[in-house]
């Protein structure tokens, strides 16, 4: 097996990566930047959903199902957080928690 790397992501306005993580299928990824949860396909690299936290970072992450990521703060909160795919693989959809 030959294994190819290809470049998707480049320092971007979320360039405070803590953790990631890949869904079980494989398609999407998960990213953990200090203040923001970012859902990206892994086909195309576009960004599919932005979620920003007020005044918590995330420290951990961990796909619970397809969909579902559970995530972890470093004021001790845990919530879980499902990705909804909005329109096209290029847009954008934003909440706080």
């Amino acid at each position: 097996m030959t294994l190819e790397y290809r470049q998707k992501w480049t320092k971007t306005e979320f360039s405070d990566w803590r953790c990631v993580g890949f869904s079980p299928s494989g398609r999407y990824i998960a990213l953990g930047d200090g203040d923001s949860l970012i859902f990206a396909s892994v086909e195309d690299g576009s960004f599919l959903s932005i979620m920003q936290s007020r005044n918590n970072t995330i420290v951990s992450l961990e796909w619970s199902t397809n969909d579902v990521v559970v995530c972890a703060y470093n004021n001790g909160t845990i919530t879980d957080v499902a990705m909804k795919q909005v329109g096209t693989s290029t847009a954008k959809s934003s909440a706080s928690c």
